[in-house]
């Protein structure tokens, strides 16, 4: 098949943030790596000719399955009337908000072993308490 000038720009661009993807993953101790495919025949399957349609594409699908693993569920919203800045500002948005989720329920988890420790100290301290007793009747 004959490809379009930025069929094979897009082509170019996928391979190239898959490779410095790929570094960086690797540096960063990854075992398991998954890019996407610069297969243009089924890039345009999806309607996406080029880098513009598939970054928004990118960000889309970001943005679903972030939306998936925050609530539970893939949200039915358009998001084809919004520009690709407005597109990487909402998954910016959902990045900072699993953030605060993760660093809540890290405090949480926190709190809850502090609990926990005082209650084993409690325990503790009566058991030592009882044992101190019982040497003295013995």
């Amino acid at each position: 098949m004959k490809y379009t000038n930025e069929q094979l720009e897009l082509k170019a661009h996928i391979e190239a943030e898959a490779t410095k993807f790929t570094f960086e993953a690797v540096a960063a101790g990854a075992t398991m790596i998954m890019t996407p495919s610069s297969d243009l025949d089924m890039w345009a399957e999806y309607g996406v000719y080029n880098i513009e349609q598939y970054t928004r594409a990118s960000l889309e699908g970001e943005i679903s399955d972030m939306e998936k693993e925050l609530y539970g569920i893939k949200l039915r919203r358009d998001l084809s009337g919004l520009t690709i800045e407005q597109l990487q500002q909402e998954l910016d948005s959902l990045y900072a908000y699993a953030r605060r989720e993760v660093e809540f329920a890290q405090e949480l988890e926190q709190k809850r072993k502090a609990q926990v420790q005082a209650r084993n100290n409690e325990f503790e301290a009566g058991a030592n308490a009882m044992a101190q007793a019982f040497s003295k009747v013995l």
